[in-house]
C-alpha cells in the first residue's frame, strides 16, 4: 500500500456501507479511494472477502463502482425515507446473483481460505448480498 492513499476504514458494521464509504466526503469533496484497479483488490482482501490480493482488469473496477453507486443511492434515499430506486436496485440484484467464494479453514494460519472461480465477482457478490440484508432485514425499518 503506498503511504500517499488514505486507509480504507471499516468502521459502520456493514459490508456493504464500508464499499459505499471508498469515496470520501460525499457531495463535498468527492474523495475517490478506489481510484486503480489495484485498489479494489486491496479493499476486497482488507474487507476479508478475499484471501489474497487479486488481478483486477479496469471493466470489473467499472462494475465495483456501479455496485457501490447503487449501494449509495439506495442507503441514502432509504434515510431520507424516499422509494428505492428500481435501476440501482437491479444492479445490486445483478450483483447479488453472482456464485460467493467457497470459504474453508486453514488450520495452521486460523485463517479463511476462499475458493472462487472468479474472485473479483465473489467479493462484490458478498458485497451486494450484505447491501440486500441491509435494506430488507430489521435495520432497514
Amino acid at each position: 500500500m503506498s503511504l500517499l492513499k488514505p486507509a480504507f476504514r471499516f468502521n459502520s458494521g456493514r459490508l456493504s456501507l464500508d464499499f459505499a464509504c471508498t469515496v470520501r466526503h460525499r457531495p463535498s469533496k468527492n474523495l475517490e479511494l478506489l481510484e486503480e484497479p489495484s485498489d479494489l483488490s486491496r479493499w476486497l482482501l482488507e474487507a476479508k472477502v478475499a484471501a489474497q490480493l487479486t488481478s483486477v482488469t479496469p471493466a470489473q473496477l467499472d462494475d465495483a463502482k456501479r455496485l457501490r453507486q447503487a449501494i449509495f443511492e439506495n442507503a441514502s434515499r432509504i434515510s431520507e425515507a424516499k422509494a428505492p430506486d428500481r435501476k440501482s436496485i437491479a444492479v445490486i440484484n445483478e450483483f447479488a446473483a453472482l456464485p460467493l467464494a467457497k470459504v474453508q479453514l486453514d488450520f495452521l494460519s486460523r485463517r479463511p481460505i476462499y475458493l472462487a472461480d472468479a474472485p473479483i465477482g465473489a467479493g462484490l457478490s458478498a458485497v451486494a448480498r450484505d447491501a440486500i440484508d441491509l435494506f430488507t432485514g430489521p435495520q432497514a425499518k
